[in-house]
Parts: structure tokens; sequence; C-alpha cells
């Protein structure tokens, strides 16, 4: 074990894990899903020392289940980008079956491009954010990085459904996971998919020949391609920056060095102290960011309203182009910047271009590997991502499995 990528905390003793659908699968988390004991710093200075008082609601059905959570990954700084992420890193160690991480920006999608691993993102308010130390609770979701298409359906079908201890999680009922996966297509018709120019036209000349070759593959597994126009994509990194920005600023409030986590040594008074602290407790790309929240908080909230007034019209937006398609294909990641890389927040927005539209708009988006390898050469691969209307993850889950085998006899 290397605990510059993950750490296996000590273990309760003796109790043996209960008999179900997930028993013996082994997952590594991240440090801001809450295990009761567990240190959750969420990979910020200014959690340091902070051990969880409960369990993630995620993590107990997990458990109920018979999964074997028994590492945490080290994480970039509250698990904004990847810079800093080592759970692709502690999945080819080979001592894991699954890892779940936050995806805000599209992280579990990148990290599972960069591993070979299958990473899915599923609808907003599908899953718990109870024992979550979160960043952007209106776009950020729990996503899972698997070998198949059916190991994440098997994790998702234990995980997903109500829960009381959150009230942010959708009133309607939620994708059935366990039952036979079905793609929302009529029965006996062919999933059509679009593909965006504006996503063409975003890429380098290497990543455009790789996204070309994953259409082809696209048509080898029986979908229809079509070709559909978006204009404003590329407005949901503006909209998904200032909104994020404001919603960091606020959820970090809390890290004042008060109540928990770091506080800095000071002379002064308790609001030296306060001030010390924020100055502190947090690394340069999320401070900047953070102020980049506060300043649209305090200081041009009409520019917020502007970008809240933009997301809806690129949900509603997006809603109208699947009364065309079934699904959406974009490429996972562009050649630059390098978002293992990226350390400021524009690099950061860059790299993360083409992911963060599923987390604005809160819908399923499932990373495929090994379907856009660079010039033929599997270990360089972009990356596609499938993405649904809101609730369903199920059928964008079907459509991974129908290319599945396709990808897999390419090889």
């Amino acid at each position: 074990m290397n605990p510059e990528i993950f750490t296996v905390p000590p273990q309760p003793a003796a109790s043996m894990a209960p008999e179900g659908p997930l028993s013996g699968k082994s997952l590594v988390i991240q440090p801001d899903l809450s295990v009761r004991g567990w240190l959750t710093d969420a990979g910020s200075k200014a959690l340091a020392g902070y051990h969880a008082v409960l369990t993630a609601t995620l993590i107990s059905r997990l458990k109920a289940a018979g999964a074997i959570i028994n590492a945490s990954a080290r994480m970039a700084e509250l698990g904004f980008g990847v810079n800093g992420c080592a759970m692709f890193q502690a999945l080819a160690s080979g001592n894991f079956n699954a890892g779940l991480m936050t995806d805000t920006l599209g992280e579990a999608r990148m990290a599972a491009c960069q591993a070979g691993w299958w990473g899915f993102k599923p609808s907003w308010g599908v899953l718990s954010r109870h024992g979550l130390t979160g960043l952007v609770p209106s776009m950020e979701a729990t996503g899972i990085l698997a070998r198949t298409p059916s190991d994440i359906a098997a994790l998702l079908a234990v995980m997903a459904g109500p829960d009381a201890a959150d009230a942010s999680m959708s009133p309607d009922p939620p994708p059935d996971f366990s039952a036979d996966l079905k793609i929302s297509a009529s029965a006996g018709e062919r999933v059509r998919v679009g593909v965006l120019k504006e996503c063409r036209e975003g890429l380098g000349k290497t990543a455009a020949a790789a996204f070309s070759g994953a259409i082809d593959t696209l048509i080898r597994a029986g979908f229809i391609i079509e070709e559909m126009n978006f204009p404003d994509f590329p407005l949901f990194s503006e909209a998904h920056q200032v909104i994020g920005a404001v919603e960091a600023s606020s959820s970090a409030g809390k890290y004042d060095g008060v109540r928990f986590g770091f506080r800095a040594e000071t002379e002064g008074n308790w609001n030296d102290m306060y001030l010390a602290t924020r100055g502190q407790a947090f690394g340069p790309r999320i401070k900047a960011f953070l102020l980049q929240g506060a300043y649209f908080q305090f200081q041009d909230y009409t520019a917020f309203e502007a970008a809240c007034a933009l997301r809806r019209r690129l949900v509603n937006q997006t809603a109208a182009l699947f009364k065309s398609v079934d699904l959406l294909v974009l490429p996972t990641r562009p050649e630059t910047p390098n978002p293992f890389s990226a350390e400021t927040v524009p690099d950061t927005y860059g790299a993360f271009h083409f992911t963060l539209p599923a987390n604005l708009a809160g819908l399923p988006a499932l990373h495929v590997p090994g379907a856009s390898p660079a010039s033929g050469n599997k270990n360089t691969d972009f990356g596609i991502q499938l993405m649904g209307p809101p609730m369903s993850d199920a059928g964008v889950i079907s459509a991974g499995l129908q290319l599945f085998s396709t990808i897999q006899g390419a090889f």
C-alpha cells in the first residue's frame, strides 16, 4: 500500500460483512464521504484532523448489501477538479472492484477515463448526499467507477432510493437498476444518438480523429447517429463557473476555525483568528474559486442571477434536443488543458468543458472507455460520454452495455 495514493483506516473489530448482492466486492472511496471514525478531511487543510461522526447513507446501504469499504483515496481539495486526485492510481493497484468519488465538474468520469474504467454520474437526486462533505450542492453527485456497466448498475441498485435525511432527493421513484436494463427508446426501435456540431469544433486534431472513430464504433454497435446543433453549448461552462463559485463560497463558510478542522495560530482576538484561519486553510486554486463566489455574492449579484437564468435556458434547450434523440454523445476530455495538472480555475474549467454540462443540467452521463483511442493506440483514450435526459439512468447504462461487447471485440 502506498499512503500517497490511498490509506486503509482501522476497521471495527471482527464483524463479518453480511451476505448480499455485493458480497465480497471491495470499494475505495474519497475522504469527503463519511464513514464514522474515519478521517474525513476532503483533501483540505480546512478540515485537518476531522473524523466523521456519522456514516453516509450510501456507505450504510453498500455495507448492508455485503460490500467491503476498506480504503480512502487521496483527492483534490474539496473535490474541485482532479489535480491531486489519486483515484485512478488506487484502481490501478488491483485492490478494488469499484470506486466512489464526488462528481461536480465531471471528476468521476475524468478519473475513469484516466484509469481505463467505466465512470458514471447519476441524475441529480438519485443518490443521497447525506454524509457528503459537499462543495456545490446543486451540481454534485457521487460518481461510480467500475470495470463494466453491469457493475455500475449493481451498485446503483443498492444505493439509489429515497432518504429522509436528504431533502435534495428527487420525489420521483428511482430508476429500477435491479430489473433488466432497457433503453428509453420504444421497443423494437434502434437508439438514436445526437452528435453536437459544437463539440466536434471544440476538439484538437488528434482528439477530433479519435471522436470520429468513436462515432464509427457507435454505428457498428447499432446506434443511429444524428448530427445536431447547440449554439449555446459553450455557455454551459460560464454558467457553471458563476453558480458553482457562489455555492462553493457559501458551502465553505463553515470552515471558520471555531467548530472543527484547522485553526490558525494567532495572538489577536477571535476576528483575527477567523481571518488568519480563512487565509491559511485553503490552497491557491480553491481559494481563487471561493473568492470568485464571494465577489458574485456581494459585489455583482446580478451576474449570479443572470447565470441562474442562463442555466434554466440551457436546461430547456437540452430537453428540446432529447425530443429528437434518446442520448447525446460527447467527448470526455480535450487534448488540452490536462485536467490532472490544471492549477488555475480557468484551466480546470477548460479541462472539464465537455463533462460539466451533465452537472449543470443534473443529467446522467456514462464515460465509455476504449471507444476513442488516439490513432489506434489503446493507451491514449480521450473517452466519450453517453448523456441522457433526467432519470434515464438505466437507459444510459443499457446503452453502455450495448457498446460493451463491440468495444471489447475491437481489441
